[in-house]
């Protein structure tokens, strides 16, 4: 029954193919873009109204399209640190202190990504007008907000990121086993928390 529900999903999902025409549309009328404005400043060296209408709408989708792919990507930087926090609080048996300090530098690692998805789409009142070139009355923050944020925000997850990898190390290290089957098991969780982030990753 499971499978006959799973084939039926598969074949009913029409995604790959409306990704594969939106992208492939994309491709194209770049591309015809680019060959227009070749045509136009290098062969006939003259431009117009209209090339430059082009050019808007074009430089117009590709930061809208920025924008939009913007919280998945960087929400596929924080949910997989939860999956290695939880991989390491079963495995590596934590004090209980210890794992709700595990898990809380990951969520706050999170927060403060969410906290960056949230600045980026309030940063310009209203949102669109940061794509839509059109909308000339609106009010925007300074742009070093979201860059110095950005920083911090990176900076505290790339520390985390430190500490779920020292941290195993430390554990193994004091256990009273051979060099060998602690490299072993070292490997083993390291490819457990990639294997567990790739999937969290795909799925973003």
């Amino acid at each position: 029954m499971a499978g006959k529900l799973s084939l039926n999903r598969n074949a009913e999902d029409k995604g790959p193919v409306a990704l594969g025409i939106v992208i492939s549309m994309l491709v194209l009328s770049t591309l015809f873009t680019a060959g227009r404005l070749f045509v136009r400043g290098r062969i006939l060296k003259q431009f117009h109204l209209d090339d430059y209408l082009i050019v808007a709408s074009v430089k117009s989708g590709a930061i809208l399209w920025t924008i939009a792919g913007f919280p998945p990507g960087v929400m596929s930087f924080g949910l997989p640190k939860l999956a290695v926090v939880a991989l390491l609080t079963r495995n590596m048996n934590p004090s209980k202190w210890h794992a709700l300090f595990l898990w809380f530098i990951a969520c706050f690692c999170l927060i403060n990504l969410i906290g960056c998805v949230i600045i980026l789409f309030a940063q310009c009142q209203p949102s669109h007008s940061q794509w839509d070139f059109s909308v000339t009355d609106k009010t925007c923050w300074d742009k070093w907000i979201l860059v110095y944020f950005a920083i911090y925000s990176g900076g505290f997850c790339a520390f985390v990121d430190l500490y779920l990898a020292i941290y195993p190390a430390v554990v193994l290290a004091k256990l009273q086993m051979s060099v060998r089957k602690k490299l072993i098991d070292r490997c083993y969780i390291q490819m457990l928390s990639a294997s567990k982030s790739r999937k969290l990753g795909l799925l973003m």
